[in-house]
């Protein structure tokens, strides 16, 4: 059996090193050095998931979505359908180039067309104004059938006025807004051509997609992390 008396002599002992360390001030010290190593710890985790999810917001305001699916050719019906019975969102993005001119006038302009469906963009705030450098506001939504947005570059190039109307392929569609910014906008084509935004319920009546149409086609997916 052991011997109760070596515990309590142990323990006494244990007790005098204690109260001298304390009285010494040594415990102290390493209180404080535990106290002061546990501060950093919780500190840097904060600060590195803090800047892990200013990345991923970052990057989702980037693409404009929270992720993309793009290719050359459309997505049918039977994908986008298995996309969203997992609980993702999903908007549609047709993106070609066109000639646009305006209804009065001989002016033309290559121009980046953008057709989009409703819930465009996934992530980030698309905001606009009635004319370049003009007051701005967030869009609601997508342009509405029978308009289209447009960016400065596309105003200036033509000289457009409020409430002007261009002609884009068949369709004819009035200037509702100037592009002030835009999630995800991007590209080697994007950055010389002024783009155009409509609604992707007109894109069939302008009749400029067809076999070999350079068109690319993108599905932008927006939901939670899981």
């Amino acid at each position: 059996m052991n011997d109760p008396s070596g515990w309590r002599a142990a323990l006494r002992h244990a007790w005098l090193r204690l109260r001298r360390g304390w009285r010494s001030g040594e415990l102290l010290v390493l209180a404080l050095a535990l106290m002061v190593a546990s501060a950093a710890v919780v500190s840097v985790g904060l600060f590195s998931d803090r800047v892990r999810q200013a990345i991923v917001r970052g990057s989702g305001d980037a693409l404009g979505a929270d992720a993309l699916v793009q290719g050359h050719s459309p997505y049918n019906a039977d994908f986008v359908a298995a996309l969203r019975a997992t609980g993702v969102r999903t908007a549609a993005v047709t993106e070609f180039a066109s000639v646009v001119a305006p209804e009065q006038g001989e002016q033309t302009q290559l121009a980046s067309i953008k057709a989009v469906e409703s819930g465009y963009p996934m992530r980030g705030a698309l905001t606009l104004s009635d004319e370049p450098y003009g007051a701005q506001r967030s869009a609601s939504g997508v342009p509405t059938p029978g308009t289209a947005w447009i960016d400065a570059r596309l105003w200036s190039a033509l000289e457009l006025k409020p409430g002007a109307r261009l002609q884009v392929g068949s369709l004819m569609l009035t200037v509702a807004a100037v592009i002030a910014d835009e999630p995800g906008r991007g590209g080697a084509f994007a950055e010389f051509a002024p783009e155009l935004l409509l609604n992707a319920a007109d894109l069939p009546a302008t009749r400029l997609l067809g076999p070999g149409s350079r068109a690319t086609f993108q599905l932008q997916l927006g939901g939670e992390p899981a």
